[in-house]
Order: structure tokens, then sequence, then C-alpha cells
């Protein structure tokens, strides 16, 4: 028992300064996290759960991270640390459970293999300090998963309850829990049901009355938006979410295929896991939305865990491995710690530059704004995170987030309709934007005027517009 709780302290310990290190490195948070923060602080400030005041509109796919982020900074922290308290417990715990969960598996040991892979993989690195739900949901899905496999179905139907509440997604995890309930125990589905109608229908309520809908905005917005530009083929889509543009994703995925079917042989487990993986993938590789890496996050612990697999079923087939297992987990531990150490250094260089293109040209836009707007003016822009929570000025969003009058203009293409109709005070817009492409206009020009361009390096142009 000592030797456990051990392990799960280092577990524990190591996920949480290995994060640290990575945001240190680059101090990278994603745009869309300020949306949230914003929400935050509003809701905090005594301006309800909104984004612009006075407009009730469900921006935000994730409620429940929202509150608790909320609540972290009622307290006394920071928004942005109440975030990465959260994201870090979370990313901690998640690391803790999937070592129980392979563990339980009887991955015996190669038990550290997915653990080891959840810690330092890139992406996993980014989305779980970058300001966003991810990991927190991460670890609401994995929960579920454990506790199902422990047959404890009140504890499973329980987080994969919040997980809904967390993200859309995981709705998902809910159904096929129901599922697999109606066909091996259908006696106790009336009484699991209670458990989400419980929770989610206190909060689907208070979205109707409050939002006017229990479906997010920007779910709708996002469709409306990228049913013109940004979504790519489903090739394209199965080669980023499957990671299979580089040579060691298609490994790992065979490495998956052969651990599933070691679980499902030796262990009669796999089915409820791949099926929400297909689950997962398959509608966001069909779907015409642009998509972003914390869409894509959550699988990895699961996939992680077949991928592990692998491992036993080898011992199984090369029965010479067992007298040399100390010698082959070592070179195992240290071929995963050297590939993905590898794989960072890339990953540190791309967003820690990122993030400074974020600071100098979206941050600084919402401080001009903030500056030298009137504390009553009404801003058009794109990309609403930084600029919006720094302005600390209505928006009107013209991706549609928490505009909903604008996703009917972004189904159709009117982009600049939308300036025409509802004449901001100010407009900001990326030069090459496919919403943007008004800006050369004359009847544009003729209503607005240059008021300060904001770049860095190479990227993309953001101009600021004020109305003459």
């Amino acid at each position: 028992m000592e030797l456990m709780q051990k392990k799960i302290t280092i577990i524990f310990l190591s996920t949480i300064i290995v994060r640290i290190v990575f945001h240190f490195l680059t101090n990278f948070t994603f745009d869309d996290a300020f949306i949230t923060f914003r929400y935050v602080e509003n809701l905090v400030n005594g301006q309800g759960f909104v984004y612009n005041k006075g407009e009730h509109v469900l921006g935000t796919t994730t409620p429940l991270f929202t509150l608790l982020v909320s609540m972290v900074h009622v307290i006394g922290f920071k928004i942005e640390q109440a975030a990465m308290m959260v994201t870090l417990l979370s990313s901690g715990l998640t690391a803790v459970i999937l070592y129980k969960f392979a563990c339980s598996l009887r991955m015996t040991h190669f038990a550290f293999v997915p653990v080891l892979m959840y810690i330092l993989f890139p992406r996993l690195l980014v989305t779980d300090t970058a300001g966003m739900e991810t990991s927190f949901f991460t670890l609401l899905i994995l929960l579920s998963f454990y506790y199902a496999h422990k047959q404890k179905d009140y504890y499973a139907w329980g987080m994969a309850t919040l997980a809904a509440l967390t993200r859309p997604e995981g709705f998902l995890l809910l159904i096929l829990l129901g599922i697999k309930t109606l066909i091996r125990n259908r006696e106790e589905l009336l009484k699991l049901l209670t458990i989400p109608f419980t929770i989610i229908a206190p909060w689907f309520l208070f979205s109707y009355y409050y939002f006017g809908s229990v479906i997010p905005n920007s779910v709708t917005a996002k469709l409306a938006l990228y049913s013109q530009f940004g979504s790519s083929s489903v090739k394209d889509k199965l080669f980023l979410i499957l990671n299979i543009s580089n040579y060691y994703g298609i490994v790992l995925i065979l490495f998956a295929v052969i651990g599933a079917y070691w679980l499902w042989k030796k262990q009669n487990y796999g089915i409820l896991a791949i099926v929400w993986l297909c689950g997962m993938i398959i509608p966001l590789a069909l779907s015409k939305t642009l998509l972003f890496i914390w869409y894509i996050s959550p699988i990895y612990p699961i996939y992680f865990l077949l991928i592990a697999s692998l491992f036993p079923w080898l011992l199984n087939q090369f029965k010479f491995i067992a007298n040399k297992i100390n010698i082959v987990r070592r070179v195992v531990f240290v071929c995963i710690l050297i590939a993905l150490v590898g794989a960072n250094f890339g990953k540190v260089k791309y967003f820690s530059e990122y993030q400074i293109v974020l600071e100098q040209v979206h941050k600084n836009i919402g401080l001009y704004l903030y500056t030298h707007a009137d504390k009553n003016a009404i801003i058009a822009a794109e990309d609403i995170g930084y600029m919006g929570y720094f302005s600390k000025l209505k928006i009107i969003d013209r991706d549609g987030l928490v505009s909903p009058k604008v996703v009917p203009y972004n189904r159709d293409a009117k982009y600049y309709q939308v300036i025409v109709d509802y004449t901001p005070d100010w407009v900001v817009a990326a030069k090459g934007s496919a919403t943007s492409g008004f800006i050369g206009d004359e009847k544009f020009l003729e209503n607005y005027v240059l008021a300060k361009n904001f770049s860095y390096k190479s990227f993309p142009v953001y101009s600021v517009y004020k109305r003459k």
C-alpha cells in the first residue's frame, strides 16, 4: 500500500510539474479561453452569466468549467490563475486514475506506459495548460470509464453527467452508458437515469429561461461560419485527429489495434472504449467545421490504454521476454521518454512564438480599444477572446459565437452586411481573413477610417477601423 501511495504521489506531482514547466516556457493561452474568462468576470461581478452585459447568450460550451473557475476566482485568485489551478489539478488526477486503470486492466509491469505518454504527449501539454476546459473534461470522461470498469455504475453515470455539463461531447458517453445498461441490466436503467435527470434538468430549465435555448449558441455559430470555409477534407481531418501525418502516428494506431484485441480476449474489456473513440472521431472527421486540438485531446487517455495493452500481448507472444522484464521495461520507458521529450522541443518553440502574436496583436488591440474607444462604443470583431476580455467593451462577434444575430449572415456569407445593418463604432478585421474581404471595399472606406494596424513578423495583420 505504501509503495502504491508513493507511485501515485510521484505520478501526480510529475504531471503537474511538467505542465508548469511547459507553461513557463510558452506562457501560451488560447484565444478562446478568454471568452470563458469574460463570462467568469461578468458572473463574479454580478453582471450575470453573460459575455456582453445585458445580452443573455450562451456563447460558451463549457458551463460547468465556467462555474468552477468562477468559484476559485471568488476566493481571491485571478481568473487566469483560477483556470490554471483547475486544469493542473485535473491533469494530475487524470494521470493517477490512468495508472490505477492500467493496473486494474492487469498491465502490471507496463502500467506506466499510458501514464508516461499522458504526462509528456505534446498536444496534451498544450491543451492542459492553455486555459481551456480540456483537462477537466478529460478527467471526468476517464473517471466514468474507470468506474464503469469497476462496475460502479452510479459513479460512472455521475461522472458522465458532469462531463455533459462541461462539454456537449459528454452526452455521447452518457448515451453509450444508457445503451450498455439497457442491454445488460435494464432493470437498473430507470434508477441510473435519475442521475442525469437530477443534475442536467435544472441546467436545461435555467438555460431555456435565461438564454432562450439549451443548445450553446457557439455550436450553431461554428457550423454556420465554417459552412463557408475552414473545413478540410475527411481524409485531412482523420490525419489530424489520429496524428498519422507522422510515421509514429501510424505505428501507434497499429499498437492500439493489437492492444484492443488483447484487452478484449484476455480482459473482456474494450467494446465501450472503442465505440466511444469511434463516436468521438468519426463525427469530427465528417463535420463541416474547423478542427481545434482541444476537440481531439480528450480521446488520448483511453487511446493510450489501448496502445499500452500491446506490451502484455507481446509478453504472451514472446515468453523469453518475461525473463528479462526489467530490462524491457527500462528500454520502453527510455524510448517513450526520448521520443516525447524530443517532440516537445518544436511545440515549445511554436507556441511560445504564437503567444507573442496573441499578446502583441490580439491583447494589444483590446488594450488599445480600452483606452481609445468610448466606454459605450460597440466593437465588431473576429477572434474576440483577448480583444473582448481586455477591451471591456460591448462586442458584436463577427464569428457569431456570442452574437446570435450574426449567425444568419455567416451562413449566407454576407459578412459586410453585418457592418451595414448594425453600424458598429469600431471594426476589427484580419487582412486576408475569409470574413474580412470588405475592408478594401469603397463603401466600407466611405464610413470607416483606418485607426491602427497590429502585426507581428509575417503573421496576419489585424486592422482597427473607426467609424467616421
